[in-house]
């Protein structure tokens, strides 16, 4: 299993989206705003190592290997201003998100999968959280 690999490879996928200039970090554990973050300019993300879960395997498949889910966060904050606006530039910005990050493979045979998203706070801005989990044998 190689954490270190798939870690960076979310967080290059994400840094590949043009529109957020590079504002885009790495924390772990935890789902609370970083306070740093509450002022940075939009949009941005940063990529959250949520934790991990062992997933049983049948004893009895020739292959046998333990399988390990890593479990990411990827909260993305933009402005939240007009209906115009979240149509025309916000939501497609969560669709881009997904399809760079969804059925990417960093290491072969493990896909991402995209888990679904939630508007976590509506203020000024918007919060969204993107889930993601990739599967890896543990050997």
């Amino acid at each position: 299993m190689s954490i270190g690999i798939v870690t960076q490879d979310l967080v290059t996928r994400v840094k590949s989206v043009a529109s957020y200039n590079n504002r885009v970090g790495l924390a772990v554990g935890g789902k609370g705003m970083d306070p740093m973050n509450r002022e940075l300019t939009r949009p941005a993300a940063w990529v959250i190592y949520s934790g991990d879960s062992a997933l049983s395997t049948d004893p009895n498949s020739p292959s046998c290997i333990p399988l390990v889910s890593l479990n990411f966060i990827v909260t993305i904050l933009v402005d939240y201003d007009d209906e115009s606006s979240l149509i025309s530039t916000h939501l497609p910005l969560l669709h881009e998100t997904i399809l760079a990050i969804q059925g990417n493979e960093p290491i072969p045979g493990s896909k991402w999968i995209y888990n679904g998203q939630a508007l976590t706070e509506l203020t000024e801005r918007m919060v969204w959280e993107q889930s993601y989990t990739i599967l890896m044998g543990v050997a």
